[in-house]
């Protein structure tokens, strides 16, 4: 599937989720810390448009848990205009699948804290374990 770039505010992306405190069951909510950017002021995402949930969840599976043996315990989506509307642009690199993107513009630690509490807020969780089991 060829998909536009840039990506548009209308498109759907998750997070794939591999810890469990970066969810809360409780509540159903993605915490925070799930959005945060890694050392390197990038959030890797992945385009979810026209996927079922078995589709997204084996694109966490294959791309982001087994390159560090892990398993996807659950995932937050969210829509870009979500990224969009906290000063952060939204990368298609393809790598390691075309529905990979990199969120950038991600600046110093509590202002980062401040956009992942804001982009969480509006983020569904789905649990991978209750889904699979």
């Amino acid at each position: 599937m060829q998909f536009p770039d840039p990506v548009l505010a209308d498109e759907f992306v998750a997070r794939f989720i591999l810890e469990s405190s970066k969810y809360r069951i409780s509540d159903m909510r993605v915490t925070y810390s799930a959005f945060m950017p890694a050392r390197d002021n990038i959030l890797s995402v992945f385009r979810t448009d026209y996927l079922t949930q078995d589709q997204i969840i084996a694109l966490g599976k294959e791309f982001v848990a087994s390159p560090r043996a892990r398993e996807v315990q659950a995932y937050g989506t969210v829509k870009s205009s979500i990224f969009f509307d906290q000063d952060l642009q939204m990368l298609p690199t393809s790598e390691p699948h075309p529905r990979h993107v990199d969120v950038i513009g991600w600046t110093e630690k509590e202002a980062n804290r401040s956009r992942a509490q804001i982009i969480a807020e509006f983020a569904t969780l789905l649990v991978v374990k209750r889904i699979c089991a």
